[in-house]
């Protein structure tokens, strides 16, 4: 396992899609349920600032994480398959990007939260269940193909630079994709 261009082109590119392919979920989610979406690189939002029933809000803030589990799910069971660890990062990834969320929810509640609330569980309850879900995943591939520490750690590092990047990114240009 060596972290060559190659590997951070890959993790570059994880990042970027994975985290699109989230706002997209959630774009289209609220495009189907009638509502007129907009997209930033960080956030799929009603453009009149609500939406058409207050149902729908629980429904779209599914969309993203339900597409993040997805691609987890798709990319252990292929990595399972192959032993290929440019595809260890759009596992790792989700797990990032659903944990920073929870961590992020003590501040401002993100997708799981809000669900969570919205159905009287209390706010860290299904953030946390899909935070271990997604740890069990990137677990068991650790467990299979010893990826070590020093590996984790640099892709750790590489996941929050292009995550980073994307999030400051969207905050000082906020750019409009759809």
């Amino acid at each position: 396992m060596k972290i060559n261009f190659k590997y951070i082109l890959i993790t570059a590119v994880a990042v970027f899609l994975s985290f699109e392919l989230h706002e997209l979920a959630h774009f289209i989610t609220g495009e189907c349920l009638g509502n007129k979406m907009a997209m930033t690189l960080n956030s799929g939002y009603p453009v009149n600032g609500f939406y058409l029933e207050e149902w729908q809000y629980t429904v779209i803030s599914a969309a993203g994480p339900l597409f993040t589990i997805v691609q987890a799910l798709f990319f252990y069971f292929l990595l399972k398959k192959k032993s290929n660890y440019y595809l260890y990062p759009w596992v790792l990834i989700p797990f990032f990007m659903r944990f920073s969320a929870m961590i992020l929810s003590f501040r401002n509640p993100n997708d799981e939260a809000r669900i969570s609330t919205s159905l009287g569980l209390g706010m860290f309850t299904l953030p946390l269940l899909v935070s271990i879900l997604l740890f069990f995943l990137v677990f068991k591939i650790n467990q299979k193909y010893r990826y070590t520490k020093r590996f984790n750690f640099i892709s750790i590092l590489l996941i929050i630079f292009f995550y980073s990047a994307i999030i400051l990114t969207d905050k000082y240009f906020h750019m409009q994709l759809l």
